[in-house]
């Protein structure tokens, strides 16, 4: 059967009734989307029930659109960046060697008689050159680390090198060097340092601070102080990892004006330590009247 023209005609217009209805509701609800400038700001029209925006006027009196505050991120506690940072200045090697008594390729220094620093190191055919080929940049051993523990030996710089050299395999806590520098005058007189150091050593150990212009550094300067078991890396510009202990001395006892590098473990204090840095039998020197004075022995550890 088919549907008269009339009744067909009739649909069709319900239809474009219908259409023109639903356009008319869109556009009212566009409308109430629009914005409007009032004094320099935005402000949402409302709802109306016409097919145009208020104008500003009417909407003086409303308030503006209040948008939510931008997030702020909280400042972290300096306890936290601390910890943090000491967190990184400290990190864990595991070492294991081939056969007993096989070199691990490192020199370490013993003086400071708590800890051992590493003088140099070989980067091939060696247990310490097979870790730091696998290890991540971080983490990998440098030429100026602290060793702080091997194995279960803290503070014990003769029975850390012990272990080093004898055990198969070698847990080694590990701290990055902080360096600072200072610039001192002696002022004609002694510089004020007891120092100490081993043979082929690339640095010297502060064993005590003594009256004289180091001294009034550090009550002048309490955030650069030098410190007991603090190592001289350089004077002047000359490294004794180029040059030797020797010419750091020379430059000492020679010179008025000092400009002086100096390194020690990054992180917190190592604990219980206070009383035990410059242990060692090796040769003490003292720069009080600056000069360097006899070696009494000399002695190398390597690992």
């Amino acid at each position: 059967p088919f549907l008269p023209m009339a009744a067909i005609t009739h649909l069709f217009s319900f239809k474009c009734c219908n259409m023109e209805q639903v356009e008319g509701e869109v556009e009212n609800d566009v409308n109430t989307l629009m914005c409007e400038h009032l004094d320099g700001a935005v402000a949402v029209a409302p709802h109306d029930s016409g097919d145009h925006v208020l104008p500003c006027s009417a909407q003086a009196h409303r308030p503006p659109l209040l948008l939510p505050a931008a997030r702020t991120e909280e400042p972290v506690p300096e306890a936290e960046k601390a910890e943090e940072a000491e967190m990184k200045a400290e990190f864990k090697v595991c070492i294991k060697r081939s056969f007993p008594l096989e070199g691990l390729g490192v020199q370490l220094d013993i003086s400071d008689g708590r800890l051992l620093h590493l003088c140099a190191l070989k980067t091939t055919s060696c247990p310490v050159a097979s870790y730091n080929d696998q290890a991540p940049d971080r983490e990998k051993l440098q030429v100026g680390d602290y060793i702080v523990q091997v194995n279960e030996i803290t503070c014990n710089s003769r029975a850390m090198m012990k272990e080093v050299q004898s055990c198969m395999e070698l847990q080694l806590t590990v701290r990055r060097p902080h360096n600072f520098s200072v610039e001192i005058n002696k002022t004609g007189g002694p510089l004020g340092l007891g120092l100490n150091h081993v043979s082929k050593a690339t640095s010297l150990v502060v064993e005590e601070v003594l009256p004289g212009p180091v001294l009034k550094w550090n009550d002048a300067n309490p955030g650069l102080a030098i410190e007991k078991g603090d190592r001289i890396i350089s004077v002047n510009g000359t490294s004794g990892q180029a040059k030797g202990t020797h010419e750091l001395l020379r430059q000492i006892a020679e010179t008025e004006t000092l400009a002086l590098e100096l390194t020690r473990p990054a992180g917190a204090p190592l604990e219980g330590a206070e009383d035990k840095a410059v242990l060692s039998d090796a040769p003490r020197l003292r720069a009080a009247a600056g000069a360097p004075g006899e070696e009494a022995g000399s002695r190398e550890e390597e690992g």
